[in-house]
C-alpha cells in the first residue's frame, strides 16, 4: 500500500514539476501538443494531395501567377513548396528571405530582402514559415507590394479543385 502511494505521490510530483518547468521557461505544453497536431494535419493533407495527384502548380497557372516570390528558403516548408509544383512553368522564381544576406552567401545565388521584392514584377509571393506567417505577411503588406500573399498552408488546405487530369 505504501509502495503504491509512494508510486502515485511521484507521478503527480513529476507532473508538477514538467508544468512548473514549462511555465517557468516561457512554454505551455498545451501550444506545443497543439502544434504538433497542427504539423500533424498538414502533413496529412501533403501526402493526402500527391496521392490523389493534386498539383500545386495548377492554382497558379489556372490564377495567372508566373512571377512568384518563395518567402522563407529556410522556412519548414521550402523543400514540400519546391517539390510540389516542382517550378515548371513560371516565367521567374525569386528566393526570398528574412536572412537574405547570409543564404546568398551560402547558397551562391540572389536571394531578396522583403524590401527588395517592391522592385519586381510579382504575380504572387509564397510564404513557406509556418509559424511566422502572419506577422511576415503583415511586414509584407506593410511594404505595399500590390501582389497576392499566400501561406503554403493555405494552398494545401486548398488543393482539392486543383486535380490533375
Amino acid at each position: 500500500m505504501v509502495l503504491i502511494i509512494s508510486i502515485v505521490i511521484l507521478l503527480i510530483g513529476m507532473f508538477i514539476g514538467y508544468v512548473w518547468a514549462c511555465i517557468y521557461c516561457g512554454k505551455d505544453f498545451r501550444s506545443s501538443s497543439l502544434q504538433y497536431s497542427e504539423q500533424n494535419m498538414l502533413n496529412y493533407w501533403i501526402e493526402r494531395n500527391r496521392n490523389e495527384r493534386r498539383n500545386m502548380f495548377l492554382f497558379f497557372l489556372n490564377n495567372n501567377y508566373y512571377n512568384i516570390a518563395i518567402y522563407g528558403i529556410s522556412g519548414i516548408h521550402y523543400d514540400s513548396f519546391i517539390e510540389d509544383t516542382m517550378l515548371r512553368g513560371f516565367r521567374n522564381v525569386y528566393l526570398a528571405d528574412k536572412y537574405a544576406v547570409e543564404l546568398s552567401k551560402q547558397k551562391g545565388e540572389k536571394i531578396y530582402t522583403k524590401e527588395e521584392l517592391k522592385a519586381l514584377d510579382l504575380d504572387a509571393i509564397v510564404i513557406t514559415s509556418d509559424t511566422h506567417f502572419k506577422e511576415i505577411k503583415e511586414e509584407l503588406d506593410a511594404l505595399q507590394l500590390n501582389t497576392n500573399i499566400f501561406s503554403y498552408r493555405d494552398l494545401v488546405y486548398n488543393l482539392r479543385k486543383e486535380k490533375l487530369e
